[in-house]
């Protein structure tokens, strides 16, 4: 959820909680893990990172994913605003919904609606939220749960295609990056390198990069490659780094049964000690917590 001055959130039942922002926050990653996130733009399109894919969301459409997944808003109008709707975790996994459903969006899956008549439907909710929002009446906060149980049920129709497969584009290769850098998603001064760290990063954070790895790729100073990186995105590469692998790391833990040594060498890390600490760090609790606490309402 993008929080700033500007928001505006209510809390309802069962730890739903629903917010609305007539101002973007440009310049930081996101990354909650222990929300599903619904959000959507009366205003577009809007333009995001989420790991290391571009994703375009147009006018008056709703989309959902994993608030784990590391993203940022790139471009988007002066005068946009956002609805969001944010569902614990634990709540998620006690709806009955498909196994594969849960499986695609604890992979980093995003969906969005493709139904004209669901997107008017979101627009009446999302706008009544607003009304509820700035009221703070709580007696409604029961049907905003009936709501929620329908609308991801109805994000089933979608569950063979999942956003990026419809809007969504990678990264620019490298030999396409001169004709596309008038447009790149990172709008500071050296916008270029920046996209050429990033890309890197994502392409191999589960490999044993460091942040000279990354500095010596854009023939930099690690130090001036951080700054460059900092300025742009709101952290460190180091922190950046950490961050993609705990994304996967927390994947792996909702989806397959890894032992914890495994999840953490699959996930980039070269310890289990510094695994646990960026876990703890990030998180707020034990990669075995995080997995006991969500996984057994999981039905594999």
């Amino acid at each position: 959820m993008y929080m700033n001055k500007q928001t505006r959130v209510i809390s309802f039942t069962h730890g739903l909680q629903a917010s609305y922002s007539n101002e973007i926050d440009w310049n930081h990653f996101h990354q909650h893990s222990s929300e599903i996130e619904m959000a959507f733009h009366p205003i577009g399109p809007v333009k995001y990172l989420f790991g290391g894919r571009i994703v375009t969301i147009h006018e008056n459409e709703t989309f959902i994913y994993w608030g784990a997944i590391p993203h940022k808003v790139i471009e988007s109008t002066k005068d946009d605003a956002c609805y969001f709707l944010t569902i614990p975790v634990s709540l998620f996994m006690q709806m009955s919904l498909p196994s594969s459903f849960v499986r695609q969006i604890f992979s980093g899956e995003i969906f969005k609606e493709t139904s004209p008549i669901m997107r008017e439907i979101d627009l009446l909710f999302f706008k009544h939220s607003k009304e509820v929002v700035a009221e703070e009446n709580q007696y409604l906060s029961r049907s905003v749960l009936y709501w929620v149980q329908y609308r991801l049920f109805r994000f089933l129709s979608n569950l063979n295609h999942p956003l990026e497969e419809m809007e969504t584009s990678q990264l620019p290769p490298e030999h396409d990056q001169e004709m596309q850098i008038k447009t790149a998603y990172v709008k500071v001064k050296k916008d270029k390198t920046v996209e050429k760290m990033y890309k890197f990063i994502t392409n191999n954070y589960l490999k044993q990069i460091v942040v000279q790895d990354v500095a010596n790729y854009v023939c930099l100073n690690s130090n001036y490659a951080n700054t460059l990186f900092r300025e742009s995105t709101g952290l460190s590469i180091g922190k950046f780094i950490n961050m993609m692998r705990i994304y996967k790391s927390q994947s792996y833990l909702l989806t397959t049964d890894l032992k914890i040594i495994d999840v953490a060498m699959d996930s980039g890390f070269q310890s289990l000690g510094n695994f646990y600490k960026a876990f703890q760090q990030q998180v707020g609790e034990s990669p075995s917590q995080y997995r006991s606490r969500h996984m057994p309402k999981l039905e594999l």
